[in-house]
């Protein structure tokens, strides 16, 4: 008994039409998806939409897990100089105290209510 041969031509047009009423486009449908766009098992493994955009995606999710915007790479800019501007603006910046001695800051803080042992606390955290 021999095998029926297979036909591909007719597999690649079902593939195509499955994927267009599936709202997919061509590329996704062929298994390349475009740069930056989303194929079908990456869309199952990031769990977004099939076609949808990556590079959106990963930037919302940065946003989440960091919890602020992340800037972008200026154009001709190296990624050593983008990861030094990085890092100087995670910097936070240097908090002016108005109280320059200890005994004033815990007199102060007496001042409004607290104990002793409380206002030692909030002076060395």
């Amino acid at each position: 008994m021999t095998r029926k041969q297979r036909d591909y031509k007719a597999e690649y047009k079902r593939r195509i039409a499955r994927a267009k009423e599936k709202g997919y486009s061509r590329a996704v449908a062929r298994g390349h998806a475009r740069k930056g766009e989303a194929g079908i098992r990456a869309a199952k493994f990031l769990g977004v939409p099939v076609g949808s955009d990556i590079e959106g995606v990963v930037r919302k999710d940065k946003r989440r897990v960091f919890g602020r915007k992340i800037p972008r790479r200026e154009p001709g800019e190296g990624p050593l100089e983008y990861e030094e501007r990085l890092t100087e603006s995670q910097q936070k910046p240097e908090r002016d105290f108005k109280w320059t001695s200890q005994d004033e800051f815990i007199e102060s803080l007496i001042a409004l209510g607290l104990t002793e042992r409380e206002a030692y606390t909030h002076w060395f955290s």
